[in-house]
């Protein structure tokens, strides 16, 4: 199941990293890497081991919090735990045990791919649609680059060097294809490097996609603000003439007016997002191999 990476267990969560076809959390739509499994509230004040939460419930329907890393929302859903003795486990999936609160930033963006390189060759890495998530070395557990007190880079690079001549697994999250894995051995040599361009940090965290809801949304306000526009329309037009033109006459001195403010607001506005992009740029670390 992995190691924990936080001291607080409640900012804490189960990531997917396999999902086995057809089993409980597939059926249920859920994704591999950008998925988390919240533990309920009492077990971890009870100290109670996940594993055996679930082996209590083989075979019965539980509810369990789904944080989407892609939505930056969770979600309660309820699925139907397998029997003790599946084949593919409690849940259908792998899973380590990792902080979801900083998940989206603790991820190791891909800029730019070296021709002919390992990561070229065998991890066929696609420049500023890949992040790497995670390594799981042959035998051993999931090593995520989701670390406290570590950065995604030095977690990778510590992970490259101790592995030479080794079989490890890649894990790999892409833009527009989602999740996926690659098995490969890294290279013995001397002058062995990954080749890649990567950067981490504000400018470049894991994917946000907007949900439906917030679609919705964003339509049920234009729709609204549509509304009152026209009922403005229909009571001004309701006017005797005079008045309109006594209206009109405010109306243009108004929007005179509030067209000054609004350049100026605009001007700040843009002046603010400009401080914004230069103290995000700061945080921003470029690697080159």
């Amino acid at each position: 199941m992995g190691g924990s990476q936080s001291t607080n267990p409640f900012q804490c969560g189960f990531r997917i990293y396999h999902l086995i076809k057809d089993g409980p959390l597939d059926k249920i739509g859920c994704k591999s890497l950008s998925d988390f499994i919240i533990p309920p509230t009492d077990i971890i004040k009870k100290k109670i081991n996940f594993i055996d939460y679930l082996k209590i419930n083989a075979g019965k329907e539980i509810n369990l919090t789904i944080f989407s890393l892609l939505k930056r929302q969770s979600k309660i859903i309820s699925i139907k735990c397998n029997e003790k003795n599946s084949k593919d486990g409690m849940i259908g999936a792998s899973v380590n045990f990792e902080n979801f609160t900083n998940a989206h930033k603790n991820v190791l963006h891909v800029l730019k791919v070296k021709d002919y390189s390992f990561a070229s060759v065998e991890l066929k890495l696609k420049e500023k649609e890949d992040y790497i998530i995670a390594v799981k070395p042959k035998e051993h557990e999931i090593i995520s680059l989701n670390q406290e007190g570590s950065d995604p880079l030095t977690v990778l690079g510590n992970i490259v060097q101790a592995n030479k001549g080794n079989e490890c697994e890649f894990f790999i999250f892409n833009v527009k294809n989602g999740a996926r894995s690659v098995v490969t051995k890294i290279g013995t040599d001397s002058d062995f490097v990954v080749g890649i361009e990567g950067a981490y940090g504000a400018l470049h965290e894991f994917p946000f996609e907007e949900s439906e809801d917030d679609n919705n949304n964003d339509n049920n306000n234009v729709s609204s603000n549509n509304d009152i526009n026209e009922n403005k329309k229909e009571e001004i037009i309701d006017k005797n003439n005079e008045n309109n033109l006594l209206n009109n006459n405010i109306n243009n001195s108004n929007n005179i007016n509030n067209n000054i403010n609004n350049n100026n607001k605009k001007e700040e506005n843009v002046n603010d997002l400009f401080k914004l992009d230069e103290k995000k740029q700061d945080e921003s670390n470029n690697i080159f191999d």
